[in-house]
């Protein structure tokens, strides 16, 4: 920590920073991001499911040794392209496959069920999408497998273009190429007054959030959180609003939040089973609910002592999601979540802290951080 000026708060940095071999790039949320969010407890995945992601799954392989990695693609020239690469690699726990999402005997060509998929993007067309998530939901591991899925947000850079495309008689999806987009596409874009950014696929399914869950929850795959609502939510935090947010459900939620700040692209986590919702309006029940913070190394925040008042800047830095976030966080609540194990009732954590607190002033943190899925609140199974 950096030392402190009289009369301003203290500092304190948390970064989910991740360093790559070179060539390669990690595109997705922080990996233990995605897993705090549906199950905290969850150890280390032992068969993770890649979707169209051909540097994650060489680097999943690469820093997971003991867990299989399948990753399977659409086209068969990038399949054979990652094989290539992770047999240069000598990633004896990766395997490339040929296969489409929506074929019939998916499971049987990716051999079994998975804790755990990763899919920036599903490529399939929205007649097809249907069967491409019931294959998923069948891939995935009861009752605990996890699902990372990005979509397209009402205010991607294509939305706009792709309706300029089909008021002039094009189809967008027969023009889309990330890497040298068409002249047309171009076209559109400009006329849309948009930029063209680079090596961001055309959205294969324009769906706004609430067709997209209908479509997930027919599947039987359940919501869980969106991991792009955070900035939104730190904003309410800051003139502290969030009573009035907090009677929704976590579905409920991302629902409004998405009409409220439309986001280019969706990040949501989703599960064969539900998670259970914290009692909110209960902080008697709260009490017993177990926090648990997996997200960040728990024994890098240093132990806090008296005056536990103090206030320190807290910069939080979410890969590939958010622009940093900086909170206004007291040492009573930095020491709330270093000794959060997922193993101690809220209130037994709140006893051994020598400082006067309850829960109802924790209310709104505790709530912004585990819609955040910084901190989790879990039932209490002792």
């Amino acid at each position: 920590m950096a030392p402190q000026k009289k009369n301003e708060p203290g500092q304190a940095k948390v970064s989910r920073a991740r360093r790559s071999p070179a060539g390669l790039a990690w595109r997705m949320p922080p990996l233990p991001w995605i897993l705090n969010a549906a199950q905290p407890a969850q150890p280390t995945p032992r068969r993770v499911l890649v979707g169209g992601a051909i540097q994650e799954a060489l680097l999943l392989a690469k820093s997971l040794p003991e867990t299989k990695v399948v990753a399977i693609d659409p086209s068969e020239k990038l399949a054979r392209a990652l094989r290539l690469s992770s047999k240069r690699r000598r990633l004896s726990n990766l395997e490339s496959l040929h296969a489409s999402w929506d074929q019939p005997d998916l499971l049987e060509i990716v051999g079994g069920h998975f804790d755990l998929a990763l899919l920036p993007g599903l490529p399939v067309s929205p007649s097809r999408l249907a069967a491409a998530l019931k294959n998923l939901a069948q891939c995935m591991q009861h009752p605990h497998g996890t699902i990372y899925l990005r979509v397209p947000g009402e205010s991607h850079p294509y939305m706009r273009p792709a309706d300029i495309l089909e008021a002039l008689g094009e189809s967008p999806r027969q023009l889309d190429d990330a890497l040298r987009p068409s002249s047309a596409l171009r076209l559109a874009a400009t006329m849309a007054g948009d930029s063209m950014p680079d090596q961001m696929p055309f959205p294969p399914v324009r769906f706004s959030l609430e067709d997209w869950l209908g479509a997930l929850e027919s599947a039987g795959l359940g919501f869980v959180a969106a991991l792009h609502v955070p900035g939104v939510l730190a904003r309410a935090l800051s003139v502290g609003g969030l009573e009035h947010l907090m009677p929704r459900s976590a579905r409920n939620l991302a629902l409004l939040l998405d009409q409220i700040d439309a986001p280019a692209e969706r990040h949501l986590v989703l599960a064969i089973s539900e998670n259970p919702e914290p009692p909110w309006s209960d902080p008697e029940q709260l009490a017993a609910w177990c926090p648990a913070v997996h997200f960040w190394p728990r024994h890098r925040i240093p132990a806090q002592s008296e005056p536990f008042n103090r206030l320190f800047s807290v910069d939080l830095e979410m890969q590939r999601i958010l622009p940093k976030l900086t909170l206004q966080l007291s040492g009573y609540m930095l020491e709330l979540l270093r000794t959060a194990d997922g193993s101690t009732a809220l209130r037994d954590l709140i006893a051994r802290i020598p400082h006067p607190a309850t829960i109802q002033e924790l209310l709104s943190a505790l709530w912004f951080f585990h819609h955040a899925c910084i901190l989790r609140l879990l039932p209490n199974r002792g």
